[in-house]
């Protein structure tokens, strides 16, 4: 199945559901990073579009200070929800 490059990527953190407008790579390791301030949430056109140059295998992850790895998403309305 495709998945709808309009869709809207969103993470939960403690159960709270936040839009993602952040895309921060560290070493092999991308953090979806949740809007310090009122932002629309990045699409999964331009999360590809932004992470189609990285070269070899990261790994998804939540909060920088906590690193918490990302294992799946679901699929909710028009979001992709990862937690």
């Amino acid at each position: 199945m495709d998945l709808n490059p309009n869709r809207t990527l969103f993470v939960e953190l403690n159960h709270n559901v936040q839009p993602v407008s952040e895309l921060q790579l560290q070493d092999n390791r991308l953090f979806l990073l949740p809007a310090t301030a009122p932002a629309k949430p990045l699409t999964l056109e331009q999360f590809d579009a932004r992470t189609q140059a990285l070269d070899g295998q990261v790994d998804l992850f939540q909060s920088i200070e906590q690193p918490q790895r990302l294992y799946g998403y679901r699929l909710h309305a028009n979001q992709i929800i990862f937690g």
